[in-house]
């Protein structure tokens, strides 16, 4: 697999409120002491009443956990007994100052999206001495770094990239001219380099003729490095910028625009001391500013907006994958969500030139750092033509053109609508509801309407989209309205964040239309490919190159929703021609390309099956009378305490008893649990049921793995949610012969190849094709499984000669059943210890 570095260069937010306040704004604290009302700040709020979603959001806690802190008391409303509670500005403080003063409780209970603080961001950049001189930054405890002290810093290195590259330049191109410049610093006509001012302090350029900056007297100077050769004595140049005794040229309205609403910059920067004297390492294809801007960013603000910067790698690795599928040559080409810009600076290393790239994203100092990325990439400094290329604005709703040839990028995710919010997201976009909307879902949706026909569209993006049954919605649009080039599988690549990614390339195809579950006429899946559904666990919505349409399409999402290659006129191939021959795909070191007859329907979007694997799910599903959990099973989930600390206890205390985690679950059998609880339903977070706690006969399995764990249980034993509830009510089928299905190798290899997932989800479940066996042959398996539950059984041989009698059951060849254990060889079978 492709291991990925570092953070995501893309966060546009459909509305600017977490991180894009105005200026003015940022600078006036609605309470009279720092501290907790921070939190209240940050979302723009001066008011002295909020709702119970706003107190939520405010406390980045779930409606749940919410309303399990009113009843127990650790959240007062105004009025207890109000059907919507609303509360008071001085109580959010408290709970706030509580959270702040280190209540583990109320921490624990937090979104991690609320975690505060500046935390360096691994892996965005390579530049060993620029990840070193961010890390002293962040280190060092004399500073508060505050959104006015980080600019001041970002400021400082971009006037030394200045210095550095473009007043050196500039001189050279008008070197022999005679010409005076700007604040003290004078072109030698005789082509030498440039002198400066004995009275112009804190700056020393490079002579031009022996590499070694010079003083007024004819010395040499060194760089902050303390390397001879540097451009100036200091790395401290935003004093003297300040001070008007630092010319840049052109880039003077960028380094204002940077440091507009800063008050007292003179004053901030004398208090940031020796930190303005490191010194960044200017590398071209690389966002040193952006680095700097989110590592020394609050970690909250860049959470709460969905804002996760792009390492390096991966946006090598897309650019490469887009320019191997089309030629980058004569595109307009739109980050939606540019972020400080390091996509756009990476296409330069490609040879794309500034004319057709644009950017956008929401959050306005982000935008700003931009501006100073691409004019020091592109040596431009004409602030109309950075603002017409770079702008700052809710690329959900509007954007400089009604398309663009290509589009590329990341786009937020996880951002947090509001309820308002939802209501117009749900009107604009198919993949929005008035309950949910994930953000990278609209911008997919979106940014595929904005490409012009046989344009191409290249995001990184959370695996979950292939998979996830509340990204169906999106998954539908995809197959209606574009054309699949390729798949990247990237793993957890993002600083501090586990989310499996992917970078995922469509082109748009034209003429499309239709719902959202019922495919259109001439759909296409990928380049050439016929898009179509299984027969089995109910008919599902496809189509196919020559217009056949499905007549019975079913929604069971429940939510709201490459070589190759084909495509129109506007994204042609190296030669100007498109290509054809299905979805190229990368996972794990290896490619392989899917043929274009594979078929894909809503549910799942398994590119990280190869034909070969697929061939033996289809084998699955098609070979006997087949039943599924779906309708046919009653789920639930364990238990959430709210506080493990208060309820749960290593002994078995008065009026307690076991109650199972995951760990404590092996196929067929349950081992000891050293966890107790009192079963008081109230108490607890989450809890279902009771009757299904203590129903006669139950599976209990893991959720969080990556294979199927089930035991039975007849002894009415409570589970936390680490181990979750299964009655399968399958007519004519014994519970212990569905727990054989479920545990068997073919079930594992379904799941896994279908989805790819660490998490044992129903959605999941309820699609395992099920063999339907009556009479001796589920007696037989049946009997095989009393013989594994037996305590002294020797597990591992039963095991194996049940699993090949289920092999065929489900009429599996030879070749399959092989393919199967190959498969699945090495991975751990979760048998109970000791046997």
């Amino acid at each position: 697999m492709r291991k990925r570095s570092g953070s995501v260069s893309g966060q546009v937010s459909f509305f600017d409120g977490v991180d894009a306040f105005d200026d003015a704004d940022m600078k006036e604290n609605i309470f009279d002491e720092p501290g907790p009302g921070q939190d209240l700040l940050r979302y723009g709020m001066e008011k002295d009443v909020y709702s119970f979603s706003e107190v939520c959001r405010m406390l980045s806690i779930s409606a749940a956990t919410g309303r399990n802190w009113i009843r127990l008391g650790k959240l007062v409303p105004v009025d207890a007994a109000a059907k919507r509670p609303v509360f008071d500005r001085s109580e959010i403080k408290r709970v706030l100052a509580v959270v702040e003063a280190g209540d583990r409780v109320l921490k624990s209970r937090r979104n991690k999206k609320k975690v505060t603080g500046a935390s360096l961001y691994e892996n965005y950049i390579t530049n060993t001495n620029n990840i070193s001189v961010i890390n002293e930054i962040l280190g060092q405890d004399r500073v508060q770094i505050d959104d006015d002290i980080m600019r001041i810093i970002i400021a400082n290195f971009a006037l030394q990239f200045i210095c550095r590259l473009h007043i050196k330049n500039r001189a050279a191109d008008t070197a022999g001219a005679g010409t005076s410049g700007p604040a003290g610093i004078s072109m030698d006509p005789g082509g030498s380099g440039i002198s400066v001012d004995p009275g112009v302090s804190g700056v020393s350029l490079d002579s031009g003729v022996s590499g070694v900056s010079m003083e007024p007297d004819g010395s040499d100077v060194s760089d902050v490095s303390g390397k001879p050769g540097g451009l100036y004595k200091s790395g401290n140049l935003v004093r003297a910028y300040l001070d008007n005794e630092l010319e840049v040229y052109g880039f003077r309205p960028l380094i204002d625009d940077l440091l507009a609403g800063v008050p007292d910059c003179a004053g901030l920067a004398e208090k940031c001391g020796d930190i303005l004297e490191l010194e960044l390492e200017y590398v071209p294809e690389e966002d040193s500013l952006g680095f700097a801007y989110i590592s020394l960013k609050n970690m909250s603000h860049r959470k709460l907006s969905g804002a996760y910067y792009t390492p390096l790698p991966v946006v090598k690795e897309l650019v490469g994958l887009v320019g191997e599928t089309v030629s980058l040559s004569g595109r307009r080409i739109l980050d939606p969500c540019c972020g400080t810009g390091n996509f756009l600076l990476y296409l330069a290393s490609r040879d794309v030139g500034p004319e057709l790239l644009y950017g956008q994203d929401s959050d306005e100092l982000a935008v700003r750092i931009a501006r100073i990325n691409f004019a020091l990439r592109f040596n431009i400094t004409d602030m109309d033509f950075l603002k017409e290329h770079i702008t700052c604005g809710d690329s959900l709703r509007t954007l400089p053109f009604p398309s663009y040839d290509l589009i590329l990028g990341n786009p937020p995710w996880g951002y947090d609508y509001t309820a308002d919010e939802l209501a117009e997201l749900a009107g604009m976009y198919r993949s929005a509801s008035r309950k949910t909307a994930e953000s990278y879902d609209l911008f997919v949706e979106r940014c595929l309407a904005l490409l012009g026909e046989g344009g191409l569209l290249a995001f990184v993006l959370p695996e979950a989209i292939l998979n996830v049954r509340s990204h169906r919605t999106i998954r539908s649009i995809l197959l209606e309205k574009a054309e699949f080039r390729f798949v990247s599988y990237l793993g957890n690549v993002f600083s501090k964040v586990q989310c499996p990614s992917i970078i995922l390339g469509v082109s748009k195809a034209g003429g499309r239309t239709g719902t959202e579950d019922t495919a259109p006429v001439s759909g296409k899946g990928c380049a050439g490919c016929e898009v179509t559904g299984n027969s089995k666990a109910g008919a599902k919505d496809w189509v196919d190159t020559k217009g056949k349409t499905s007549a019975d399409a079913e929604d069971d999402a429940g939510t709201p929703g490459s070589d190759d290659v084909s495509g129109g006129a506007g994204v042609p191939g190296g030669s100007g021609e498109t290509r054809s021959g299905g979805i190229n795909v990368y996972l794990d070191g290896e490619t392989f390309t899917i043929n274009p007859d594979r078929k894909f329907t809503p549910d799942t979007l398994n590119f990280h099956v190869s034909d070969e694997k697929q061939s033996c799910l289809d084998e699955l599903c098609r070979n006997a009378e087949m039943a599924y959990l779906k309708g046919n099973a009653r789920f639930a989930l364990g238990i959430v305490t709210g506080n493990n600390r208060t309820y749960i206890a290593d002994t078995a205390l008065d009026g307690y008893e076991p109650v199972l985690r995951g760990s404590d679950i092996f196929k067929y059998r349950i081992v000891q649990s050293n966890a107790y609880m009192k079963f008081v339903p109230e108490n607890f977070q989450q809890v279902a049921p009771t009757e299904m706690y203590r129903a006669p006969e139950k599976l209990l399995y893991r959720f969080i793995c990556d294979t199927l764990v089930f035991a039975y249980d007849n002894r009415q034993m409570l589970s936390l949610n680490s181990c979750n509830i299964l009655i399968p009510e399958i007519p004519g089928l014994e519970m212990k012969y569905v727990m054989a299905v479920l545990n068997s190798s073919a079930a594992a290899f379904f799941c896994q190849q279908n989805y790819n997932s660490v998490k044992v989800l129903r959605s999941h479940l309820e699609t395992i094709p099920i063999p339907v066996v009556k009479g001796k042959a589920q007696l037989e398996v049946i009997a095989m499984v009393d013989r594994i539950m037996e305590p002294a059984a020797k597990v591992g041989m039963l095991y194996d000669e049940l699993d090949d009698y289920l092999m065929k059951l489900y009429g599996l060849s030879a070749k399959h059943r092989d393919m199967i254990r190959r498969s699945l060889e090495g991975q751990n079978r979760f048998l109970p210890p000791g046997t």
